[in-house]
């Protein structure tokens, strides 16, 4: 007669740690976004409030994670065991709004300087063909403008949170509109249209598709090759606004941060940014309003010479970063 024992393993300091990886794995999996678009209701349990609700573990994924680590011991069975259990909706959830659900996990370690939140970032390829257009005129190949560059950044910020399925992304139009901090409206509705016609010419999109709300982006293998080759991380909170100027100077100042101080004359900024047939002192007025809601960018402008006082600001952590949007676009293809 056989004898069959169970195991038991101790959990230690290494295996905290693997804890920790595997939350941040199970998280960013397409299993866990599915999970949460099935289970999230319309407002939150405790509060009523229907703003920034997420689905929060009754039995916390830490202790549910513990109990598979007792039975396996093993990374790979423990991540297998916990995405089957989201994707059969075996893990019991509430709906909260965001501050809710904080303090539930108040007892959590404090967020520390090297952490990386991956909702905080966004991603677009270093070698993209983009120009910036402050206009309605017919756009040309590479051409976007504010709601189509930041359709863009939204298309990334999918992507990099595991949305990307068959080389799709599915999303509602009330929900996206919320992502970039606008107001859903038949505005709203006609613009990202517009975006996403520029976006098919510029060769981000094959094609998309429209059934009420819900849109459906087929992108281009071109696009995620140049992504997955050479990724370039944005911060994503720092994109979300309603002027076309500050976005496109927070974009074209984002890539010379290096520089304590950077000079350009006022006609080349005005084409890097997509400004045409302006009179200089009201292009003038528009950088010296726009600088004041970037606080790490200060401008002067004598005789047509543009001066940016620019402050360090923290490094990228492009190595963690990366490795989701690899994960994510190896999964998404």
């Amino acid at each position: 007669m056989k004898i069959f024992a169970f195991r038991a393993y101790s959990v230690g300091m290494n295996a905290t740690s693997i804890f920790k990886t595997l939350e941040k794995r199970i998280r960013l999996s397409k299993s866990y976004a599915n999970w949460v678009t099935r289970n999230k209701a319309a407002t939150c349990l405790c509060c009523g409030t229907s703003e920034h609700l997420e689905c929060h573990h009754v039995v916390e994924l830490y202790h549910i994670l513990l109990g598979l680590w007792k039975l396996y011991g093993d990374e790979e069975q423990v991540y297998a065991h916990a995405i089957a259990m989201h994707d059969d909706d075996r893990c019991e959830c509430a709906t909260l709004c965001n501050d809710c659900h904080n303090k539930r996990h108040k007892a959590r370690i404090p967020r520390s300087e090297g952490e990386i939140y991956i909702d905080e970032w966004t991603v677009i390829p270093r070698n993209f063909d983009l120009r910036f257009v402050q206009s309605t005129k017919k756009k040309g190949q590479g051409e976007l403008g504010l709601i189509g560059f930041q359709t863009l950044l939204g298309i990334g910020w999918y992507i990099l949170h595991g949305h990307l399925d068959s080389r799709m992304i599915t999303f509602n139009r009330r929900n996206f509109a919320r992502l970039l901090d606008k107001e859903p409206s038949t505005s709203f509705n006609n613009s990202l249209n517009i975006a996403l016609d520029d976006l098919k010419i510029a060769g981000v999109l094959i094609a998309s598709h429209t059934k009420g709300n819900d849109i459906e982006l087929h992108l281009s293998d071109e696009y995620l090759d140049m992504m997955g080759d050479n990724p370039w991380f944005i911060p994503f909170g720092e994109m979300k606004t309603h002027k076309p100027c500050i976005l496109a100077l927070k974009w074209f100042l984002g890539t010379q941060t290096k520089r304590a101080l950077y000079r350009i004359s006022l006609d080349k900024l005005m084409k890097h940014i997509g400004i045409q047939t302006v009179a200089p002192q009201m292009v003038t007025k528009a950088l010296r309003m726009a600088c004041k809601r970037i606080r790490w960018a200060k401008v002067s402008v004598d005789k047509g010479l543009c001066t940016f006082t620019l402050k360090k600001r923290p490094s990228t952590p492009i190595f963690s970063l990366r490795s989701s949007l690899n994960d994510a676009l190896q999964k998404g293809r």
